[in-house]
């Protein structure tokens, strides 16, 4: 009786969830894997450029732990992950690399503004996560692209995995 009456509360909650919240969780790719990936997904857009950035969570979500010492951080890391994931879905995706980092592409007719990027991401994280949670996401490295060059989009990220705060 209580498995099924989980079951029914369960189903309401899971339905009552922002759709970006719902979204699909990126799969783990070691560099090689994230970078063609990412090269491909770069090629099949057809922009004029494209930036890949690596993205820093953890102070938001140490300081959204802190807010809220009630919530599992490994269910809010997936939130966000999550979230992050619908966010960069149009301009070209988020990537999870084995080493744990969060990879974003944005395609476009320019390379991106990391500090507007920056602005965005926290108002567009803030709706859905917690509008009490004021530390951004942090776009730690980024690097723009002209072509789909798969090699060195692997460097890059293999740096970003090995380098400071990693």
């Amino acid at each position: 009786m209580l498995s099924l009456l989980g079951a029914s509360l369960a189903a309401p909650l899971k339905a009552s969830r922002p759709p970006c919240l719902r979204h699909d969780l990126p799969p783990e790719r070691p560099p090689s894997e994230l970078a063609a990936a990412a090269s491909t997904r770069f090629a099949d857009s057809q922009a004029a450029s494209a930036t890949l950035c690596v993205l820093d969570p953890r102070p938001f979500l140490d300081s959204a732990a802190e807010s809220f010492p009630q919530l599992n951080p490994e269910c809010l890391a997936e939130d966000l992950a999550r979230c992050l994931a619908a966010y960069f879905e149009s301009s070209g995706g988020l990537f999870l690399c084995d080493s744990g980092e969060l990879a974003a592409l944005c395609c476009g007719s320019r390379p991106v503004d990391t500090g507007l990027l920056q602005s965005q991401l926290g108002k567009y994280v803030r709706k859905f996560i917690s509008p009490a949670v004021e530390v951004p996401i942090r776009v730690r490295r980024s690097r723009t692209f002209e072509s789909p060059m798969t090699g060195e989009m692997e460097s890059f990220l293999a740096e970003c995995s090995d380098g400071p705060g990693a």
